[in-house]
């Protein structure tokens, strides 16, 4: 049985080709940039156990305000599945 490959559309890259991603949760998720729209902050918090991942759009805000938001929003996708 052939494992699956996880296709995910390439991260946007800065002025000096870093790849713009930040983790959270002591590195158990990340929150990103696509480039596909830069600019749009996306958190990504592999499932454990299987090549899905919760995700969830924090949309156009700065990073400072980024980090606050991505707080609030893995607690409620931890929260969505915990019930």
């Amino acid at each position: 049985m052939l494992d699956k490959e996880l296709h995910l559309p390439p991260l946007f890259t800065d002025s000096n080709g870093s790849k713009v991603q930040h983790d959270v949760l002591n590195g158990r998720a990340k929150f990103l940039q696509y480039e596909r729209e830069p600019g749009v902050w996306i958190y990504r918090q592999l499932i454990p156990g299987s090549c899905k991942y919760l995700t969830g759009r924090l949309g156009i805000v700065l990073l400072a305000d980024a980090l606050v938001q991505v707080t609030d929003l893995c607690n409620t996708k931890r929260m969505a599945m915990d019930s």
